[in-house]
């Protein structure tokens, strides 16, 4: 699976959890902190687990990893050796 594959699936469920997100409205630099709260992001970090088959450790939840979708899709690659 590709970076902008990821990419574009984690963009899918963020339109299906934020109302901030519509589409082609929020690119995959946006900042997550700009998209959803604290709470959405506790489940949107389920969601990537659960959707990739990867534990996401507490020491990888930093910004160079989940600043952006885009900073996310390439943690997912990296964590999947994609």
């Amino acid at each position: 699976m590709t970076t902008n594959a990821v990419a574009d699936e984690l963009l899918g469920y963020l339109r299906k959890v934020s109302p901030l997100v519509e589409e082609g409205e929020v690119g995959a630099g946006k900042p997550l902190r700009e998209i959803i709260n604290s709470v959405d992001m506790l489940e949107f970090l389920a969601f990537v687990e659960d959707r990739f088959e990867i534990t996401i450790q507490d020491e990888d939840v930093v910004p160079e990893n989940f600043r952006n979708v885009a900073s996310c899709a390439g943690f997912v690659c990296r964590k999947r050796s994609w």
